[in-house]
């Protein structure tokens, strides 16, 4: 969130089928380098704001998916929906 200038202590991504049946929520891995970040936002400090999510194969069935950023902030939660939608294919 670029008016914060707060890191997120934790950042999960909730992924739910589009007929809502499924909804499994997953730790990402913070502090990846996105220099096109900082530079994009004019923030130096946003320079390690990326995440990177690895799911185990199998852990979700073959369905599309909406994804949620859930950030978890020190006194609240910041839910990010940018309308993603994740296909997964096996």
């Amino acid at each position: 969130d670029r008016d914060s200038p707060i890191k997120p202590k934790e950042v999960h991504i909730q992924l739910t089928s589009i007929d809502k049946q499924v909804s499994k929520i997953f730790v990402a891995k913070m502090d990846v380098i996105r220099p096109d970040v900082a530079k994009a936002l004019n923030l130096p400090d946003a320079v390690n704001s990326g995440f990177t999510l690895e799911i185990p194969p199998n852990t979700l069935q073959q369905d599309d998916y909406k994804m949620l950023v859930v950030a978890n902030m020190q006194n609240s939660i910041l839910i990010c929906d940018n309308n993603h939608v994740v296909k997964v294919n096996k």
